[in-house]
């Protein structure tokens, strides 16, 4: 959020202790507020639809920021291991909103089936998703029918690919009149510009003479209910723990907001963005000390509840208090704990912050969870579980913030963070993890965006003050990334761009077979462009006896790769046979000559299509310096109680090399 250089953004790990103990429940009380009906916005209202005038933003009032709760030492063990996953880009990519007065930006995004839309501090825009940009206003022009307030900071924005919804999210803090509003607009569809509904909602703590504003805010929402949540500030002094404000979905969209309002200890709790099939609670998780985590639970059936427990982590140091860049100057990056993002699928629930990395002098490495959360409360004699958990080391000198996280169809786990030390100003990054790597391992960075030059110009010593990573609704396998990084001018400028974790094979290019011939056995019909295709073309060969193996048959592929700058390696083959024989496919090792298994099945007279990623480690010797890679797909018929089997038929088909070029 803004500030001036006196005061800076202070979000606490947690000022009031945790009241709960490992492994128990905590029920909270929530109180409902009236209803507020919404007002419609027309986009056609705006005489000038782009509108990127710089303004100066105001201030935040004075807010400390405490040192994170020291937890009870554990030996759970975070892992460190770098996998040979290495995410694609999409294809798209664009630079989104431009510096607007404000320091630092918080951008956020949201995806829908047809459009994008960012927000930043203190701005709104739309774009179509390969990057047209149909609308930016400033938020107090957005939503000046219901505010006259003009600090407005910290957005957020959803997209709910169920009811085909945006939401938005902005702070509006009244300092002289001690009020403090949640500013939200709820799209008419999942095109931003048909119109949308917006709302004022009072969301100012009082108790006995003192008042407190909401700041740094979680959204989240689930099959019922969309909810939000900040930390509470003093306009004098003081911390009021977290405020979650939860909505019943239907009744928001359809144009009246009516609050349940709960208060809660801890700090800076991020509630889940859904996606796939949408689960009937609302998750939130918070960096509760330094070993545990706190996690939330918000129901919806007939009345709004909130269910709190805690979780044991790995312990974390804190990370040192900023990061120093190319030109010397200091960057406060937020180290003090708390989790950025959240999200959820199908029972797994991910998020990240920042820990200081003890192999890097304590620069900050972003630390990221997977919680399996079991169907709790519903079912609540299973409480959610720690399942992973992982670092992301930057290079020695460097550090990496603002780990925004997700988790894709096939239960691949994508992030994006800030990369600043060095030898950058701000870097772009994401990594990314297959279901299969092994558990608390992440792929290697790479760099989606660079900085355009390596110093800041920025007002303040401030960055992030978070990124967000957005799952594609069509396919949901793209991922989309936000973040910040230094302009040509030194002031920051926002940028999206999309990329794969687990690249479907529609998504990678495919090489055929240049050549093909028998290994074994001897050619019934065929040739290398039967092994082009699924259909009824296949390459058959029909095996002959091998002295101490039994009935083999087999075919030789050889490949000419368009490309050696390979960042995906995969093979791909179907075949068939008989029961009881085995298929094997191996690959051709150029540096040995030798040949390596790579795949083994059981046959069927069905035909069974296989896919197997190859470690980008191994392509040094399974491609040849020419660029060829050579597969065998043998087919063996064993013998069995000394007596030889008899003949069968190897029928293979669609045998492809599928790649993609490193970025």
């Amino acid at each position: 959020m803004p500030h001036s250089k006196i005061f800076k953004t202070a979000l606490s790990l947690a000022i009031v202790a945790s009241i709960s103990a490992f492994g128990l429940g905590q029920k909270i009380d929530g109180v409902t507020a009236p209803p507020v009906v919404g007002k419609s916005l027309n986009i056609s209202s705006f005489s000038n639809l782009i509108n990127k005038t710089i303004r100066t933003k105001p201030s935040t009032p004075p807010h400390q920021r405490p040192t994170p709760i020291v937890g009870t030492p554990n030996n759970l063990v975070a892992g460190e291991g770098v996998t040979s996953t290495n995410p694609r880009l999409a294809g798209f990519y664009f630079p989104t909103i431009g510096y607007t007065g404000a320091e630092p930006p918080d951008p956020d995004i949201a995806v829908s089936e047809s459009h994008v839309v960012v927000t930043v501090n203190s701005s709104i825009a739309f774009y179509s998703k390969t990057g047209t940009e149909l609308f930016q206003q400033d938020s107090t022009e957005f939503f000046k029918s219901v505010s006259t307030v003009k600090f407005q900071f910290d957005p957020k924005v959803i997209y709910d690919h169920v009811a085909k919804r945006f939401t938005i999210v902005f702070l509006a803090l009244d300092r002289e009149g001690s009020k403090s509003a949640l500013l939200v607009a709820v799209s008419n569809s999942a095109n931003p510009m048909s119109g949308w509904k917006l709302y004022s909602l009072d969301v100012t703590q009082t108790e006995g003479s003192s008042s407190f504003w909401l700041d740094y805010p979680g959204l989240g929402f689930d099959s019922r209910t969309i909810a939000f949540s900040g930390n509470m500030f003093g306009f004098t002094s003081g911390y009021n723990g977290v405020q979650f404000i939860a909505l019943d979905k239907a009744t928001l969209y359809g144009g009246t907001a009516t609050m349940v309002k709960f208060k809660a200890p801890g700090g800076t709790a991020q509630l889940a963005k859904q996606t796939g099939a949408l689960g009937d609670v609302l998750y939130a998780m918070q960096s509760e000390t330094t070993s545990s985590l706190r996690i939330s639970a918000i129901t919806n059936s007939g009345s709004i509840a909130l269910q709190q427990m805690t979780i044991p982590t790995p312990n974390w140091p804190r990370a040192a208090g900023g990061i120093a860049g190319p030109d010397g100057k200091l960057v406060d990056t937020i180290n003090d704990g708390r989790i950025f993002t959240g999200s959820w699928r199908n029972g797994r629930l991910v998020g990240g912050h920042v820990i200081g990395s003890n192999g890097n002098g304590s620069l900050p490495c972003s630390r990221w969870y997977e919680v399996r959360t079991n169907n709790w409360p519903l079912s609540p004699a299973t409480p959610p579980t720690l399942f992973q958990s992982g670092n992301i080391v930057a290079p020695a000198g460097h550090g990496y913030t603002f780990p925004a996280l997700s988790i894709d169809k096939n239960g691949s786990i994508g992030a994006t963070f800030s990369k600043i030390g060095a030898t950058t100003s701000g870097d772009v990054m994401v990594a990314g993890r297959k279901n299969s790597d092994p558990p608390g391992t992440m792929g290697a960075q790479i760099v989606l965006e660079k900085a355009k030059v390596n110093q800041n110009n920025n007002d303040f010593d401030r960055w992030g003050d978070y990124f967000d990573l957005e799952l594609d609704p069509v396919d949901n396998t793209s991922m989309w990334a936000v973040g910040m990084g230094p302009n040509s001018q030194g002031r920051w400028q926002t940028y999206v761009k999309s990329f794969m974790v687990a690249v479907p094979d529609s998504s990678l290019d495919k090489t055929v077979p240049s050549a093909a011939s028998v290994s074994g056995g001897r050619l019934q019909f065929g040739d290398r462009t039967s092994l082009f295709s699924d259909d009824s073309n296949n390459f058959v060969v029909r095996s002959e006896p091998v002295r101490g193996l039994g009935q083999v048959a087999g075919i030789n592929a050889l490949f000419t790769l368009p490309y050696t700058n390979i960042d995906s390696l995969r093979v791909s083959y179907s075949v068939a046979g008989v029961v009881g024989a085995t298929a094997n496919v191996f690959v051709l090792n150029n540096l040995t000559g030798g040949y390596e298994l790579l795949d083994s099945l059981g046959l069927s007279a069905t035909r069974q299509t296989r896919s197997v990623d190859i470690p980008l480690a191994s392509r040094a010797k399974y491609i040849s310096s020419s660029g060829t890679m050579t597969l065998t797909v043998r087919g063996t018929l064993p013998v069995r109680s000394g007596r030889m089997p008899g003949a069968f038929s190897l029928a293979v088909d669609r045998v492809s090399v599928l790649t993609s070029q490193l970025n």
